[in-house]
């Protein structure tokens, strides 16, 4: 679907965490994709950003966070859509893990 943002988390085998994005879009569209891990040390404490990443580009955009290493819950979100339109950008998150 354009303009719907894809998330995701992969784990690597040191404990971290690095959170990924991905959006379709026309080709001719400027596209913004963000994302961001989120950290929350006790249940109902705040969700930090702890990384996060931006791209902006004509069509389909993808963006990759850099590792993260915690014991703390988290998840990742991001935010796609047309970039000069915030009104039509999307955000769609994991749940927490």
């Amino acid at each position: 679907m354009l303009n719907q943002p894809c998330v995701w988390q992969q784990r690597d085998g040191a404990g971290g965490v690095v959170g990924m994005a991905q959006v379709s879009a026309d080709a001719g569209q400027l596209t913004v994709v963000k994302v961001e891990v989120r950290t929350q040390r006790a249940w109902g404490s705040p969700w930090l950003t702890a990384a996060s990443a931006t791209t902006v580009t004509r069509g389909s955009a993808r963006a990759v966070t850099p590792r993260v290493v915690t014991t703390d819950l988290m998840m990742v979100c991001a935010t796609a859509g047309p970039a000069l339109e915030a009104a039509q950008q999307v955000t769609t998150c994991t749940g927490p893990f």
